[in-house]
């Protein structure tokens, strides 16, 4: 066999591979899961727990739930997907959804600050609040939603620095670049660097929910199902209420 034919042997056969299984010749040994950024810190720690009872090693990708939501429409990979609202979920192909979790915005303010008062005093007093973009993550979108039925959404906009989720909008409140930020209250519950002016009233806002589905695409469909399932054992919801969340009574949305 001369050099071009080798050649053009083997890229027949990276090509058959591509086609047959997306990126490789062999199925991945991770459960592929894409999950809301708020979610690292318990998910980190019971996917220790999953695996240690002989499961497939979960592997994250955390972000903001719209941006994960659009990857997943342009076609990568996953077997789980974790949002933190219905509307990243319902954007997407699944053969199970259930409502896992809920949470809570609150209003944030560095440690060692001077600012303090009511939500409105406290926004208004500071120069650049920190909140997750509305147009990439739900938190931005909550967020948005509050400011604007207080009131207070014409007066601080000017002030508004918008992070890709709502870890960095927490960044930036940890590390002094803003004044203030709106982030949930998982993501403030044990940070010790900041400290919480004020829970925003649920009323103010759509629901906050996170729920979980397989993807219609997923090859370790069982496997995913077992995951979802771990994940309301009572073991799961002992580490997500010490992150502060809270477990959801209404299961089954689909």
């Amino acid at each position: 066999m001369n050099i071009y034919a080798r050649h053009r042997f083997i890229f027949l056969i990276i090509a058959s591979c591509l086609v047959l299984f997306g990126s490789g010749c062999t199925k991945s040994d991770h459960l592929m899961i894409f999950a809301a950024a708020s979610l690292k810190e318990p998910l980190t720690e019971l996917a220790q727990d999953f695996e240690s009872y002989g499961n497939v090693k979960p592997q994250f990708t955390f972000a903001g739930s719209t941006t994960l939501s659009n990857q997943l429409k342009r076609g990568l990979p996953a077997d789980v997907f974790i949002s933190a609202d219905d509307d990243s979920m319902k954007a997407i192909k699944s053969t199970r959804v259930v409502n896992l979790l809920t949470n809570q915005l609150v209003v944030i303010v560095p440690k060692n600050t001077n600012i303090n008062g009511s939500i409105s005093e406290v926004l208004t007093n500071s120069k650049l609040i920190a909140i997750a973009d509305p147009k990439l993550a739900p938190a931005g979108k909550y967020s948005k939603e509050a400011l604007t039925n207080m009131g207070l959404w014409e007066s601080v906009e000017a002030k508004l620095v918008f992070g890709g989720n709502v870890k960095t909008a927490l960044a930036w409140v940890n590390f002094e670049n803003t004044d203030a930020g709106i982030v949930y209250l998982t993501d403030a519950f044990k940070n010790p660097n900041v400290k919480i002016v004020s829970p925003i009233p649920n009323g103010f806002h759509s629901p906050i929910t996170y729920p979980i589905a397989v993807l219609d695409k997923s090859e370790r469909k069982d496997v995913a199902s077992n995951f979802i399932d771990f994940l309301q054992s009572p073991q799961a919801k002992k580490v997500f209420e010490k992150y502060g969340f809270v477990v959801s009574r209404q299961p089954i949305t689909k």
